[in-house]
């Protein structure tokens, strides 16, 4: 799926996880929780709250009538006085073994 709809998608390591048995989703908590490293200037928004993969849709996927994965759209913006280079944990709710993503994100500089 990834290599036919986004191309230029960067691959990282994968990610394993199990569901906990209680919960129907996992949420990436994009509450600012606390940071090993600044992100002053840096703005990390989900495009919808809060920001859940159901179970029930993830282990649909590849049926006929669920094409797509789940996904939670997340855009990160850097200000120009931003710190140059952004690590953001952002930890994972509902699953057995405990998860953190991470954001990586250089500001990029514009030349004139």
């Amino acid at each position: 799926y990834i290599e036919k709809q986004h191309s230029h998608a960067e691959m990282g390591q994968s990610v394993l996880f199990s569901f906990l048995p209680s919960s129907d989703y996992i949420e990436l908590k994009l509450d600012h929780t606390p940071q090993k490293y600044p992100f002053n200037g840096w703005t990390i928004q989900s495009h919808f709250g809060p920001c859940r993969l159901y179970r029930f849709d993830i282990d649909k996927f590849g049926n006929s009538n669920y094409p797509i994965p789940s996904s939670c759209l997340v855009s990160v913006y850097g200000s120009p006085d931003a710190v140059p280079t952004l690590h953001y944990s952002v930890p994972l709710v509902g699953v057995v073994e405990p998860v953190t993503l991470y954001i990586h994100r250089t500001l990029r500089t514009v030349s004139a």
